[in-house]
């Protein structure tokens, strides 16, 4: 693949349900918006989808807070409350995003509100009674367990959650990964995929060596099977292996991997401030951003056309990327200044 065609691939912006409330509309049960930072940030570089199940249904703005209850009749379903009218919006709620999910198309990932009764991604209150504290247990808002019934496992975060600096990029990695792989199905041709292939090696060996064997597999497709057959295949591993963020004794590996395509070519005094980066990055001191550049600059200075087109060194774009961000730490989030 030449860098014109990488350019196209580069080019293509994830697609993103978000809630509407995290800086599109001011439509929170309190009327207000909150002015997200994240948001902001990513506006640039992601299609954003703005929702707000709640105003879609008609509970209006501000309105009366809404709960999450165990139906009394069957533990496992979840209703959506509001105490102050008594009012059940379940079957309202049910319509709406299930018609919604119909007709949503592709997309690369969720934003969500986190803590909301409806849109938050884990650690919901779900009540006993609506009328009463009483907390039964905790778990996900009705549209993000719908989505995970439903829907293909595309990356679900919160807010709150993206303020970790490994979540969020994880997260972003995915989106990206995803987005290019969308491209590539539209595009139908498996020497796009076999490119794919080739330029996320690293990337898919930090995530998993078995996953990275079996994509391998389905790319050389032995069997000569129709492109859209591989396709399908090849989606559902991707998936597979974008669910847990990679380790950071993975990523030390491919970075040792990487290392080895120019260890002979270099000093013994660059050779030991590399293997000082790794150490400070394996114990949380140093952003992975600090190796990483380290093996493009000699990318670069070889001119290995192969190792400089590995996602692995840019899975998202680099104006989402955090100088100080580290494997340690949580990061405040802040707008990058345009």
């Amino acid at each position: 693949m030449d860098f014109q065609e990488r350019d196209e691939f580069d080019s293509i912006k994830p697609v993103v349900v978000v809630s509407a409330c995290l800086g599109f509309r001011e439509c929170r049960w309190n009327g207000v918006m909150i002015n997200e930072p994240l948001i902001s940030w990513l506006k640039n570089e992601v299609e954003f989808l703005p929702v707000c199940p709640e105003s879609e249904i008609g509970l209006g703005i501000p309105r009366a807070p809404i709960r999450c209850v165990l139906d009394e009749n069957d533990p496992e379903k979840i209703r959506l409350i509001q105490p102050r009218t008594g009012a059940d919006c379940t079957d309202a709620m049910d319509e709406f995003l299930n018609a919604f999910l119909d007709r949503l198309g592709e997309v690369d990932g969720f934003l969500l509100k986190s803590v909301s009764p409806t849109c938050g991604r884990e650690n919901i209150k779900i009540y006993q009674f609506a009328d009463r504290p009483n907390v039964s247990r905790r778990g996900e808002g009705i549209f993000t367990r719908l989505i995970r019934q439903r829907w293909e496992p595309v990356p679900i975060e919160d807010e709150g959650r993206m303020h970790n600096y490994l979540l969020r990029e994880h997260w972003l990695t995915s989106i990206f990964t995803l987005a290019r792989l969308r491209a590539v199905g539209r595009e139908g041709r498996m020497r796009a995929l076999v490119h794919f292939q080739a330029e996320n090696k690293y990337l898919l060996m930090s995530l998993s060596q078995s996953v990275l064997q079996r994509l391998g597999r389905l790319v050389a497709n032995h069997e000569k099977l129709p492109f859209e057959t591989v396709y399908t295949s090849y989606r559902a591993a991707l998936f597979e292996a974008l669910v847990h963020p990679p380790s950071v004794g993975a990523r030390v590996c491919v970075l040792e991997h990487l290392y080895g395509y120019f260890s002979d070519q270099l000093s013994s005094a660059e050779r030991d401030y590399f293997f000082d980066l790794l150490e400070e990055f394996r114990r949380g001191a140093m952003p992975l951003s600090t190796p990483i550049g380290l093996i493009q600059s000699w990318a670069l200075r070889f001119e290995d056309e192969y190792i400089l087109r590995q996602r692995f060194l840019s899975p998202y774009p680099t104006s989402l990327v955090h100088s100080y961000d580290t494997a340690s730490h949580k990061i405040p989030m802040a707008p990058v200044s345009t």
